[in-house]
C-alpha cells in the first residue's frame, strides 16, 4: 500500500508475473507513466493504485474498463468498480469478485448475473450506506467479511408447480427474492391450470415441485 506513491519521476513500471495484488495507492501520484506492464492473473487490484486506474490497466491487453468495472478478462475476475451508477448489473462472463471491489463505490444495489462464483473478502465493505446484493444460484464461495454491517443480501429461488392431472401437462414457476438471513421466508400459494394450492413451506432448497 503507497509503496511509490507520488514518485512522479517514475516512468516505466513492469510487474513479475508472480504479482497477483496491488494495493490502495501503490503507484497514486506517479504522473510520469509512459509503459505499464501488468501481470497476466490479478486477482486484486485497488481503483486507487494508479494515478489514473481505468486508462493504465487497459494498455494491457487482458484487463478491460467497461460500465465501470476493470475485469481480468484472463481470470475474468472483478478488480473494482469505479463508476458513477449507484445501479449496477454485474455481466456474466465475471466468475470472481474481487478484493474491495466496491469499496468507497456508492453504490445502491448490485445484482450479480448467474456465472459468478466467489465473493472475496471486503469486496462490498465501505461500498455505501444501504447496498442490496442480489446474488445468483451459481455462487459457491463467498468470504465471510465479504459484506459489512449497511449490505444486505438476496438470492432468487424458483418454485415450481406442475400439473399432472390429464392428458396435457402444464406448468407454472414463480421467483422468490429474500434477503438472506436467520428466517427463511414461507410459500403461501401455488397457482397453475387455473387451480391453486396452499403450503406452508419454508424456502430453504433451490426448487421445490408440486403438483396441481
Amino acid at each position: 500500500e503507497s509503496a511509490f506513491e507520488d514518485c512522479s519521476s517514475l516512468q516505466s513500471i513492469i510487474l513479475d508475473e508472480n504479482i497477483i495484488s496491488i494495493k490502495e495507492k501503490a503507484f497514486a501520484g506517479c504522473t510520469g507513466i509512459k509503459q505499464l506492464v501488468l501481470p497476466d492473473n490479478l486477482i486484486s487490484c485497488s481503483a486507487t493504485a494508479f494515478p489514473n486506474s481505468k486508462k493504465y490497466l487497459p494498455i494491457n491487453k487482458n484487463y478491460k474498463y467497461e460500465d465501470g468495472m476493470m475485469i481480468n478478462t484472463s481470470n475474468e475476475m472483478l478488480l473494482f468498480y469505479s463508476g458513477d451508477k449507484q445501479n449496477v448489473v454485474v455481466p456474466a462472463k465475471v466468475k470472481g469478485i474481487a478484493f474491495r471491489a466496491f469499496y468507497n463505490s456508492n453504490v445502491k444495489v448490485v445484482r450479480l448475473k448467474e456465472g459468478v462464483k466467489s465473493i472475496s473478502d471486503e469486496a462490498f465493505v465501505n461500498s455505501g450506506e444501504e447496498v442490496k446484493v442480489i446474488l445468483p444460484e451459481s455462487i459457491e464461495y463467498i468470504e465471510t467479511s465479504a459484506f459489512d454491517s449497511n449490505v444486505k443480501t438476496s438470492v432468487t429461488y424458483t418454485i415450481e408447480a406442475e400439473d399432472t392431472g390429464d392428458s396435457t401437462p402444464h406448468s407454472f414457476k414463480q421467483s422468490f427474492e429474500f434477503y438472506i438471513d436467520n428466517t427463511a421466508p414461507e410459500i403461501k400459494t401455488l397457482k397453475g391450470n387455473g387451480d391453486e394450492i396452499t403450503t406452508n413451506t419454508k424456502v430453504v432448497e433451490k426448487s421445490y415441485t408440486y403438483t396441481i
